[in-house]
């Protein structure tokens, strides 16, 4: 709650055009959430604070996008002493795998605002001596604001197609996440952080996704920056209060710059 002091910050102002949204489906993909409300309900702004990301002194400006196939794949069952006689289903996968993997750039440590490939499931076969007839893989790809996303998306659907047996079961898309270094909001921001803190507050970006993906999708800028916590979703997971306190002062000093 505000303290005695900060009672009355928009007295005597016309009321600014504030919100706070608050949803609970974020971790199993927002879509009943902040999807809902912007795609169905068509709310709109012209900025977010998304308190899930960052650090008091690092402020998130990006985040990657990605691409999610479930591809299936069928084949011929038959003895798997006899291999000759059927169509392994897994085999169609992993020669489609391999060819989508070469079109990725290598990734290290230090240089990896990339996209990326990861095959995060296969399933597939009933018994060690049998060929299997049906199998599914799962890729889960993440690309940044540089990546040519339709052609992406082409190349890896041309080698699906062309690979015998093999279709797109399921597809989902994320937007990329990036807020220019030079936006106004971010800019004011940035520099009442600084100011609060006393120290440099660093603009970096993360590799995950999060709700607001559904902001990038309609062009709304965001900033992702929150208090000092760690072990999140975890044992012992906590809340540094002085981080906290500052962070209210950081939103207060903000709030009273923009809505001037």
């Amino acid at each position: 709650m505000p303290d005695g002091d900060d009672e009355g910050i928009f007295e005597n102002r016309k009321k600014p055009s504030l919100g706070l949204m608050l949803t609970t489906d974020e971790e199993i993909g927002g879509e009943n959430g902040v999807g809902f409300l912007l795609n169905k309900k068509g709310y709109k702004n012209d900025l977010v604070i998304y308190p899930d990301g960052g650090s008091l002194l690092k402020i998130i400006i990006a985040e990657k996008g990605f691409f999610r196939f479930k591809i299936e794949a069928k084949g011929k069952s038959c003895h798997s002493s006899r291999p000759w006689k059927g169509e392994n289903a897994i085999d169609r996968l992993i020669e489609a795998y391999l060819k989508i993997k070469k079109i990725f750039p290598k990734v290290t440590v230090k240089n990896n605002w990339k996209e990326t490939l990861n095959l995060t499931e296969i399933s597939g076969g009933e018994a060690v001596n049998k060929v299997p007839d049906l199998a599914e893989m799962d890729l889960d790809i993440r690309v940044t604001e540089e990546t040519n996303s339709n052609s992406l998306y082409q190349k890896i659907s041309k080698i699906i197609s062309e690979t015998k047996g093999l279709k797109i079961k399921t597809f989902r898309k994320g937007s990329v996440l990036f807020t220019p270094k030079d936006n106004f909001y971010l800019k004011e921001y940035r520099k009442i952080c600084e100011n609060v803190l006393s120290r440099k507050v660093e603009l970096s970006k993360e590799h995950g996704a999060s709700d607001v993906r559904y902001f990038a999708e309609k062009k709304i800028p965001v900033i992702i920056h929150m208090p000092n916590v760690d072990n999140v979703h975890a044992k012992n997971e906590w809340l540094d209060i002085k981080s906290q306190e500052k962070y209210y002062q950081i939103l207060k000093k903000f709030l009273e710059k923009i809505f001037k």
